[in-house]
């Protein structure tokens, strides 16, 4: 089997521009309202042939995301920073629709301030899981997780279901508001891929500077 890597340095280099020529025909004209240095030099000095078709439809999902009227040229490091990452993202992946969204916000005049400096860095360090449950942990000021522990108050290895969980807390000594409550606040684990490693997640997001946790503990019976 010829090696791909070979088989493209073999390419006639006017071949090569040709192909990236048609395959941003109509991204050039789109970014040519942002600016024609910019797309020249994300074209020529980024992507790699092996990358362009994946990229072009990213790149114009997050364009089509901002209004025309509201486009304005990205801060280059920025840009090509996400151009960079979204080069190895699958299709469909919660991470590959952070950065998209990320690039569109980028192009937005509206919200491109709000780009925070180590907001890459935090995408880059995240599972999709962790994403997960992020999504889930915004949705409320505040929310509770529950660690399996023996009679000593000893932490276990093993996971509580969150049937497990809702059983207890509808059983405990609350009134019936605050059971409500505690359910509702309460992380279901069974939203992730991998809810083994839910205090390990919880533990990584703290370390980022996503979530502020307490350790303080309360206890009730299972």
């Amino acid at each position: 089997m010829a090696d791909p890597e070979n088989f493209i340095k073999n390419i006639p280099p006017q071949v090569i521009q040709d192909i990236y020529d048609d395959g941003f025909k109509g991204l050039v004209k789109e970014f040519g309202k942002l600016g024609v240095d910019l797309i020249k030099t994300f074209r020529l000095t980024l992507i790699p042939i092996q990358y362009i078709a994946r990229l072009q439809d990213k790149i114009q999902a997050a364009l089509d995301r901002v209004p025309e009227n509201n486009r304005v040229k990205p801060v280059e490091s920025i840009f090509l920073q996400i151009i960079d990452k979204l080069k190895f993202q699958d299709e469909g992946s919660i991470i590959n629709e952070m950065y998209i969204q990320l690039l569109a916000c980028s192009i937005d005049k509206d919200k491109a301030e709000n780009i925070h400096p180590a907001t890459l860095f935090i995408i880059s360090q995240l599972a999709p899981d962790e994403v997960n449950l992020i999504d889930k942990l915004s949705r409320h000021d505040i929310s509770i997780y529950f660690q399996s522990v023996d009679s000593n108050h000893v932490k276990l290895d093993e996971n509580l279901t969150f049937k497990e969980i809702e059983n207890a807390i509808k059983n405990s000594s609350l009134i019936q508001e605050e059971k409500n409550s505690l359910i509702e606040i309460t992380i279901n684990p069974e939203i992730l891929s991998l809810p083994q490693h839910i205090y390990t997640y919880i533990d990584h997001l703290s370390s980022l500077g996503v979530l502020d946790y307490s350790n303080k503990k309360s206890y009730i019976s299972v």
